[in-house]
């Protein structure tokens, strides 16, 4: 990037460069081609007054090309001198197809034109009383001739290159010194925090590493000093709060017992845990009997009662190795580290106890929920997710017909 600005910086002082450079050209170029073209006029005008003839005038232009071979200088006769003293060689064309020598001729002033890399200037010749001696034919205020002057613009064009091309060549080197001085201070005042504020802010979506705090520094622009302070508060703010965050994130929002996705993840663990050669581990589930006709009869809100007092229940009853979540509407399932059928059956027993030993009142009546629970044992009974959730699935579907049963025996 550095590079295509600093082409582009030279190439634009280059193109200011020839653009004045022409300017100047042009500028100089009309001042001296009128300026000399006015002293040659003069000078001829002043040959013509006198009464010179026109081989004297001859011999002074000679002379004057001698001394400024590079200019073109001709004497074209106008139509009342030519009707006198005759025609010159070429003059009537002349005045017929030179656009210049026309121009004066029907303007009547000085005129400077470009053509051909070539700067010209015509001079009209006016008729004044002095001049009635000689030119008898011709009327006061015609015009006896044109005087033009012509010089290459190549003759200027050299020494003011020279004379241009140092200070454009420190005017060049000035402006890289400047360019890198900006670029510098940028990089390091604008740039650099800013890359380091995109930096950590990617971090914070989780695109690379940890979130670490902006430095600050009181050389900084004030307004990126700011942003790099507020960014450091609102990262202590989150660090404060992270823990919270994901232990809500685990969470059922409605009993404050594990989700299904956190359960997932234990029970996926534990299982690695058993391949490492770690103790075996029991999954129970646990499913409420006749927990639709409360939400029927009640409302959804005497049943939300009624799964946050068995969510209590179950987590009152739990050791701290175990894990509790709620991995359905009515369905909470344990991660219980011990795996000898006589604990997992003292567990299920205790939890049964503790849900049945529920009373909730809603209204004039008394709900006494109830529950059905199976089990599942890891490595005994599978050594997947799919394998211990689906036994102990089988398991509490036949603790829920055989408690069925025994509240039906007309069903036995």
């Amino acid at each position: 990037m550095f590079i295509i600005i600093f082409c582009a910086a030279s190439l634009s002082v280059y193109g200011v460069y020839l653009h004045q450079r022409d300017a100047v050209i042009n500028k100089l170029g009309r001042i001296e081609a009128q300026q000399t073209a006015k002293l040659i006029f003069e000078h001829l005008y002043s040959v013509m007054r006198k009464g010179w003839t026109r081989a004297e005038i001859d011999d002074v232009v000679h002379h004057i090309r001698q001394h400024l071979p590079d200019y073109e200088i001709a004497i074209i006769r106008g139509e009342a001198v030519a009707r006198q003293f005759g025609e010159l060689s070429g003059d009537a064309e002349r005045r017929k197809t030179d656009p210049l020598v026309a121009q004066v001729l029907n303007e009547r002033k000085g005129i400077f034109t470009e053509v051909n890399d070539k700067l010209r200037y015509g001079f009209p010749v006016m008729m004044g009383e002095e001049c009635s001696t000689c030119h008898s034919a011709a009327k006061p205020g015609e015009i006896n001739g044109v005087i033009v002057v012509a010089l290459p613009d190549a003759r200027l064009r050299e020494p003011i290159e020279q004379a241009m091309r140092p200070t454009v060549l420190l005017f060049g080197i000035l402006a890289v010194i400047v360019f890198v001085i900006i670029f510098v201070v940028l990089r390091w005042r604008v740039v650099n925090p800013i890359t380091e504020f995109s930096q950590q802010v990617a971090n914070v979506f989780g695109v690379a590493g940890a979130v670490t705090r902006i430095s600050t520094r009181a050389s900084w622009p004030r307004e990126i000093d700011a942003m790099a302070q507020n960014f450091n508060s609102l990262m202590n703010k989150v660090d404060a709060n992270r823990g919270a965050l994901e232990e809500l994130s685990l969470r059922d929002a409605l009993t404050n017992l594990y989700n299904r996705r956190h359960f997932d993840a234990v029970l996926s663990q534990a299982i690695a845990d058993v391949e490492s050669g770690s103790a075996g581990f029991s999954v129970l589930l646990l499913d409420l009997d006749h927990f639709k006709p409360i939400n029927d009869r009640y409302g959804h809100a005497a049943g939300d009662a009624v799964l946050v007092a068995v969510a209590a229940a179950i987590h009152g009853t739990l050791r701290d190795t175990d894990v509790a979540a709620r991995v359905g509407g009515d369905e909470f399932a344990v991660i219980a580290l011990a795996s000898d059928a006589t604990t997992i059956e003292d567990l299920k027993e205790r939890l049964r106890t503790s849900i049945c030993g529920l009373s909730l009142r809603f209204g004039k009546d008394t709900v006494n929920p109830s529950c059905s629970i199976g089990s599942a044992t890891c490595p005994g009974d599978g050594r997947s997710a799919e394998e211990l959730t689906h036994a102990s699935d089988v398991a509490m579907y036949a603790d829920k017909q055989l408690r069925r049963r025994a509240d039906d025996p007309a069903r036995a």
